[in-house]
């Protein structure tokens, strides 16, 4: 879209601008003066990088991915205001990939990929920037260049991954922050004075202890066993943790219930550890007043996260952990779905079998008063509509790839469009395949090729 530039210089601070599934290519890309856009699943590939300055100016970049041909591939300078990336950068020439220079506010970028050669974050008189689960790569030219360079700012990391960074990974002048569960390649090169480092390691060969712990004949004793070095969490979160007569005592004593029903059915060591983590974030749920029965869920999920990322757990071995701790509050709400392609696809995931286990478990291990399950989980899957979607395969999709072919979308684009297309098919009982194109481009903003 070569008049994005236009559309943000006529806009105000006003205005709520969205832009979703599109691809950019521009000179330089410049969001200032309080405007407030959100971008949604788009690709920048500027020449110049994109500039965010001015105060009040707050985008919100979400599954984005930036590339520079030339100079920075994001640029925040002259009191750059509060901003928030879930997004990809990287730069193809000798520059700094991410450089924010003067800002007094917030900025946070969450689990993006920064790839940078030589440098990947250069950051300047800034107060509050944030990366939280965040991986960077990059590699030194010489012996007078770092990847992350840090001068007169506060900055703090939270879950990020350094491996593929040369060591020493960074420098800072006059600068403080807080390294908390991050990987890096070698602890000896991390040492700065400014800057804390909180359950930092270098990912270490403990993973394979721990598999080997859960996977045994009784792992609840060796659980308690390494408190102290593997699960620091029992204790933290856990052990003084009490949360009414549907448990059985502590959060601890319930784990313990539930991973005991677990390990009577079939199951491996990846059953016992979501068994394990699944209630972790009760106690930071009441601490924030969440009251209500899956309001743990969204805590459980980022201490978890913290915990598998310092142990060096794989990218596909924490999605899938993560995945079914996410998956168990929607377990219990398929019932109450509308979409039958939502059902279909949730119950025809890898992760379901998984799920079943782990709310059969805890439904017969959290009582009522009088000692009776307070859930019966086979109501979920004796439901009609879940029934159905069990004991049959989806229906094939009518769109394809090819239905796309002039569109010119990257993958992630036209995976969008192509579940856009499946679902409404099944939600609808449309085989039409000009109705389903025309359905989803015209949602998209698009004019709808012609059907061969």
């Amino acid at each position: 879209m070569d008049n994005l530039q236009k559309i943000l210089d006529k806009s105000s601070s006003e205005d709520a601008l969205l832009f979703c599934n599109q691809k950019f290519s521009l000179e330089e890309l410049v969001i200032r003066d309080g405007q407030k856009p959100r971008f949604e699943n788009c690709v920048f590939e500027v020449t110049n990088g994109v500039c965010i300055r001015g105060e009040g100016t707050n985008p919100v970049f979400v599954g984005c991915s930036f590339c520079s041909l030339e100079g920075s591939a994001l640029f925040i300078y002259d009191k750059g205001a509060a901003s928030f990336f879930e997004s990809d950068f990287s730069c193809e020439m000798y520059s700094s990939t991410i450089c924010v220079e003067n800002s007094d506010f917030r900025i946070m970028f969450k689990g993006c990929q920064i790839m940078g050669f030589p440098q990947a974050l250069s950051v300047l008189n800034c107060q509050q920037i944030l990366f939280d689960n965040c991986t960077f790569t990059g590699s030194a030219v010489d012996e007078y260049e770092n990847v992350i360079k840090i001068i007169e700012s506060n900055v703090d990391f939270d879950c990020c991954d350094f491996r593929n960074v040369d060591v020493p990974p960074f420098y800072h002048i006059k600068s403080k922050g807080v390294f908390s569960n991050c990987l890096f390649r070698e602890i000896k090169e991390i040492e700065h004075v400014g800057f804390l480092f909180r359950s930092t390691s270098t990912g270490c060969n403990d993973k394979r202890k721990i598999i080997e712990l859960l996977d045994s004949k009784n792992p609840i004793e060796r659980i308690e066993q390494t408190k102290n070095t593997l699960f620091d969490f029992v204790d933290l979160y856990m052990t003084n943790c009490f949360y009414g007569n549907r448990f059985h005592g502590s959060v601890w004593e319930h784990a313990r219930q539930v991973i005991l029903y677990v390990m009577k059915k079939d199951h491996d060591w990846q059953d016992v550890l979501v068994a394990l983590l699944l209630e972790v974030g009760m106690k930071n749920a009441r601490a924030e007043g969440k009251q209500k029965l899956f309001g743990f869920i969204e805590n459980s999920v980022k201490i978890a996260n913290a915990w598998l990322l310092k142990f060096d757990f794989s990218k596909e071995e924490r999605l899938s952990i993560l995945r079914i701790l996410e998956g168990y509050f929607e377990f219990f709400e398929l019932k109450k779905k509308q979409s039958i392609y939502y059902v279909w696809t949730f119950v025809k995931s890898p992760m379901f079998s998984r799920l079943t286990l782990i709310a059969e478990a805890e439904c017969l291990c959290t009582l009522k008063d009088d000692g009776i399950p307070w859930m019966d989980f086979n109501e979920i899957l004796c439901d009609a509509r879940v029934k159905k979607c069990l004991n049959s395969d989806i229906p094939a999709p009518v769109v394809s790839r090819k239905d796309f072919s002039s569109m010119n979308w990257d993958e992630k684009q036209l995976s969008i469009v192509l579940d856009l297309c499946h679902g409404y098919q099944i939600d609808h009982g449309i085989d039409s395949k000009e109705i389903l194109v025309n359905f989803v481009l015209e949602r998209m903003g698009w004019f709808a090729p012609k059907m061969e």
